[in-house]
């Protein structure tokens, strides 16, 4: 299990946001999980990450298959970590721009520096022209649609059919179609999928989040989700590219793969296996066991100081 994360609290002007704690990790490096501790850190409740149930139940795209083939695994393997670096870095951005109201583009080189050291990475010196341009066009769909933030970065949870959860970007009131709507906006800086309803994983991960919100606040039900991502401009910053994923395709594609998932993720949580001692070659040697994932984290928790939060 990779190391414990301890989810940002959520921002809202416009509804009360719950006080739970939510904390992330992987088992085996490979499912995400989010969990909640009680107050004595000696019980602990998973819930599965969308992404990660996703993943586990929808076949993989088609085109990113056939991108596949035309790389290298070492270049696969450097594209998707800096994919994944500055699309963690821009959502930090985009969050507090959000919630702060404003963004300071004269510190965009700074923020690279300090974002880059504490993740243990070389300083992207070019980020910081990248993420202005990425501001800037973030800035001018919120001109175009007259977003009204709701929330941002706020994790989402649910119990039924399974226990699952995910980290939402950023829920709005925005104008599409002339119409005020209450949207679910997921923001990427990589490509956006226009895969059909049975693999298009984008679209299934903003389902996902509608259903789990409607739950929990149903008093302001999201009506349309959309996936948005940054364009490079020349002389004038465009709204990026903006992508409505409502659908009733997808939606019922929706329904019937997370039917299959709670299939998988209906009972207990999967146990955590543990290694240890001297692996010999050609002998039966080194030790591993099993552990609930409940007690791994537990133990985790207890030994990085979580208690004292």
């Amino acid at each position: 299990m990779n190391q414990i994360e301890k989810v940002e609290a959520p921002w809202s002007l416009e509804i009360e946001m719950p006080d739970t704690i939510f904390y992330r990790s992987k088992i085996h490096g490979k499912e995400r999980y989010y969990f909640t501790v009680n107050e004595k850190m000696d019980r602990a409740e998973f819930f599965v990450g969308t992404t990660s149930w996703i993943k586990e139940v929808y076949p993989p795209s088609p085109f990113l298959i056939k991108w596949y083939k035309t790389k290298s695994e070492e270049e696969i393997d450097q594209i998707l970590e800096d994919t994944s670096s500055y699309g963690t870095f821009f959502h930090e951005q985009v969050n507090n721009f959000v919630r702060h109201g404003e963004y300071d583009m004269d510190n965009a080189i700074s923020d690279v520096q300090v974002f880059c050291e504490a993740a243990g990475l070389p300083v992207h010196y070019w980020w910081a022209d990248k993420v202005c341009n990425d501001m800037l066009s973030l800035n001018q769909l919120f001109i175009e649609k007259e977003i009204k933030p709701i929330a941002s970065e706020i994790v989402l949870h649910s119990r039924e059919p399974f226990l699952r959860g995910g980290s939402c970007d950023f829920v709005c009131e925005m104008t599409f179609n002339r119409k005020r709507v209450v949207a679910i906006i997921d923001f990427k800086t990589g490509q956006i999928s226009n895969d059909p309803p049975n693999t298009n994983h984008h679209a299934a991960q903003l389902y996902d989040y509608r259903k789990m919100w409607n739950e929990l606040y149903p008093d302001m039900p999201v009506e349309m989700v959309f996936n948005w991502s940054p364009t490079d401009w020349r002389k004038k910053p465009t709204a990026g590219k903006l992508v409505n994923q409502t659908s009733d395709d997808v939606e019922t594609m929706y329904h019937r793969r997370l039917e299959d998932a709670a299939m998988m993720y209906g009972g207990d949580i999967r146990s955590v296996r543990r290694y240890g001692g001297m692996l010999k070659p050609g002998v039966e040697s080194g030790d591993y066991d099993f552990q609930s994932a409940e007690d791994y984290i537990i133990e985790m928790m207890q030994d990085n100081d979580f208690t004292d939060e």
